[in-house]
Formats: structure tokens, sequence, C-alpha cells
């Protein structure tokens, strides 16, 4: 026991896990500060209609179907794996061309259709649409940023990605207490992204100007990335990448959809105290992260340096693991969120807490989901996931609109009768509902996923 605690402490994945885990949370951290004062300050109703647009721009976003970002991180990885200069170059060339094309062209999309798509959903009010306008001008500089932290990443450069976390973090705590003092609306959050987005661009690039000679393979300087851009051939990265787009986009739409059909059902508050939910998984899978990221790192690395025996050795251990810590992390979500929830957030936000709860299942399924991903796309298995995606999809969006409709404001005959202080208790069992419908896609999703991927890999 003894040798295998030192053998374990002395690899580097462990040592780079220890050290993005600590960067993770002092992030989370900084996270839960900046939504505890969002939530706190601005209600559920706010947050709601700033969550709605949030989601509303990701799904203009699922028209992106390169997967650029998940396909260079492979590529990438393999590329640094093989030490090829010119593999690397073409890899962020391709990436730096590839967005910027894709996001300009959404961009314009979202502000010439954006409002009157809107309008059209939520009974002529515009207001979503508007704000996602001001979101979608963010969706350029946050990709400059993933590009750097793929380039570091695919090196294995922890601490500085531990140090970007937080620093990404602290910038956008500041910014959200800015807005909440100088305009405590949703187009204030919508204005604290803006500055936040491209902060942490600008961080990002001078770091990597700084760290891209760091440790060898070097990287590219980023002008040379630019001029590479213009020519650079990316039928081969399209062509993988398009499958990681489609899988991408069903993992987006697996909590997107839910929350709109929600908000567009149940209204704004509904879809904040789902969203208030969504985003306390978000944060708490901050502390199991590290795993994934160094596993972004290290699967395409093992797959193209063919060592299955040594992946089909680590991989269960790593899924065990991750299991008992998404128990943990998420039961103690679950036990802590009733007495916690009111003090700190307020009693507005009480009727959320059967969806913190409910949603804690989601936190533990994909504690030990996630990890699959770097799996079979390493594995290149992408079209049966896909498949399996559509089909998890369709079967619990059936499901989650029986259960969501019911509780709908307007039209529901239970909720027309109750009186409007009883509202709040429809809107809690909207959320709730929503909770489940997304559990469910998960459950599907992840179980037939785990079964695909482990075959392959036990195959090779």
């Amino acid at each position: 026991m003894t040798n295998l605690v030192q053998r374990l402490t002395q690899s580097k994945f462990a040592r780079d896990t220890a050290v993005l885990q600590i960067g993770k949370v002092g992030a989370t951290v900084l996270s839960a500060i900046s939504a505890l004062i969002a939530w706190r300050a601005l209600g559920p109703e706010v947050n709601g209609v700033f969550n709605l647009a949030l989601g509303f721009v990701t799904l203009w976003h699922t028209l992106d179907l390169t997967g650029i970002p998940t396909s260079i991180s492979t590529h990438l990885g393999m590329a640094v794996g093989a030490r090829s200069a010119n593999d690397i170059l073409d890899a962020l060339a391709v990436y730096v061309r590839v967005t910027t094309m894709v996001n300009l062209a959404i961009t314009t999309l979202i502000v010439l259709l954006g409002p009157l798509v809107a309008a059209q959903l939520y009974e002529g009010d515009s207001q979503i649409g508007v704000l996602a306008v001001g979101l979608a001008f963010t969706a350029i500089a946050d990709s400059f940023y993933n590009l750097v932290i793929i380039g570091l990443q695919s090196r294995r450069q922890m601490r500085t990605i531990a140090f970007m976390s937080i620093a990404n973090q602290l910038v956008l705590t500041l910014c959200v207490l800015a807005a909440v003092i100088l305009v405590p609306t949703a187009a204030g959050l919508v204005g604290a992204r803006l500055v936040y987005s491209y902060t942490t661009m600008l961080l990002a690039l001078w770091l990597y100007g700084r760290e891209r000679q760091a440790v060898e393979p070097t990287l590219p300087p980023l002008i040379a990335v630019a001029r590479r851009a213009q020519h650079v051939p990316t039928r081969k990265y399209l062509w993988f990448g398009f499958a990681n787009a489609v899988d991408k986009n069903l993992a987006a739409y697996f909590t997107q959809l839910p929350l709109q059909l929600v908000g567009t059902l149940a209204g704004a508050r509904a879809a904040g105290y789902l969203g208030l939910a969504l985003n306390g998984i978000s944060y708490l899978s901050i502390l199991t992260s590290a795993v994934f990221d160094n596993m972004q790192a290290v699967v395409p690395q093992m797959v193209g340096r063919q060592e299955f025996a040594r992946l089909r050795r680590a991989f269960p251990r790593v899924l065990i693991g991750l299991a008992f810590g998404g128990i943990f992390v998420y039961g103690a979500l679950a036990l802590f969120a009733p007495p916690l929830i009111p003090p700190v957030l307020g009693e507005r936000w009480i009727p959320a807490i059967p969806a913190v709860m409910t949603l804690a299942l989601l936190g533990i399924i994909t504690t030990v989901g996630g990890v699959l991903g770097p799996l079979y796309r390493a594995l290149n298995v992408m079209w049966r996931i896909i498949a399996i995606k559509i089909l998890s999809l369709a079967a619990g969006l059936i499901v989650g609109y029986g259960l969501i409709s019911q509780w709908h404001v307007t039209q529901s005959p239970f909720a027309i009768s109750t009186p409007e202080p009883y509202r709040g208790l429809l809107e809690s069992y909207a959320a709730q509902s929503g909770a489940w419908t997304i559990n469910l896609i998960f459950i599907i999703s992840v179980t037939l996923t785990a079964v695909a991927a482990l075959r392959e890999l036990w195959r090779r």
C-alpha cells in the first residue's frame, strides 16, 4: 500500500492534477462569491432573464458544426506528443481561422434575428433577444482565451493554467460586483460579461507570449499563427471536428432546451430557479474538473503512442475514484442546500431548493461521465456516441415536456386557479420538473456512452 501511494504521488499525472485542483479550488471560491453577489442582490427574476439570454446565445452557437475547439485540443495533444512543430502550428492556425469566421457569422445572425426570434418565443417580449445581442460579442474574446488554454494544456503547463483559472474568476467577481452596484439589472450583468471576456482575453494572450517557450516543444508566436491562418488547409480538422461539434451541441441541448422550456412555459422566475441549480452544479464541478483537464491532455497522447494496455489499466480506477468523489461532493450539496440557501441567498430563493437537490444527481452522473469524452474522441467512435445522445435527448424531452407543461403559468388549469402568493410553488415545481428532465437525459446518455466507449477501448 505504501509503495502504491508513493508511485501515485510521484507520478506527473497526480502532480499535475493536484496543481490544477488547487487552482480550481481558488477559482471555485471566487466563482461562488460572484454568483452569490448576483443571486442575492438581483433575485430570481433578473437572474432568470440573464440565464435565458445566456441559453439563447448558446442555442445559436449550436449552428457551429465545425467542432474546432475539441478537435484542435485532440489534434494538438497528438502533435505535441509527436513533437511535430508543423502540426502544432497548423492546429493553432486552423483554430484561429475557423473560430474567428464562425463567431463573426453567428454574432451577425444574433444581431439581425435574435430580438425577432425571442419575441416569437416569449409572447412578444424581445428583451432576451436584445440581451443576447450584447452577449454575442463575447464569443470572439472567449475563443482566443480558450486558444491559450488549449495550447498550455497540450504541454501540461498546469501551474500556469491554475493561475489563469484564479485570475479569470477574480476578474469575473470584480465585474459582477461593479454591475450590481452601478447597473443592478440583467443588462448590467451583460455589460459585466463583456468587460470580463475581453479583459481575460488580453491576460491570456500576454501569458501565451511569456510561456510559449517555457517547455519543449515550443509553441509558435501568435504572429506566425495569424500568418499561417490565412492559408492553412482545414479539411481534415473540419471532418473530425464536425462529429465533435454535433457531440458538443447535443450536450448543450441536454441542459439548454429544458431551461428554455421552463422559461417559456413557467416564466423567468422558474427559469431562474433552475438556472441557480445548474450554476450550483457547474461551480461545484470545478472541484473535480482538474481530472478532466488532465485527462484531456493525457488520453490523446496515450492513444497517439498506442498505449492501450496502460490506458485499460488506468481508466477503470479513474472512473471508480470519480464516482466516490461525485457522491461525496454532490451528496453534500443535496444535504446542505435546504438549510443554507435561505440565509445565504435570501427567502426569495427558497422555491429553488427542490431543483438544486434534484440536480445533485446530475452532478454525480457528469462527474463520472465527463471523463468519457476524451476517451471516445481519441478512439474516434464519435458517431456511435452521437446516435446515443440523439436517442437520449429525444426520450428525455418527450417525458420532460409532459412534466413541465402541467405547470404552464398561463395555460394550465391548475395554474390559472392558483392565487398569486402560491405562484412561487408552481414555479418551483416547474423548475424541479426541468431538473428531472435533465437528469433523465444524462442518465440514458452516460450509461450507453460508457458501454460503447469502454467496449471499444477493450477491443484495441
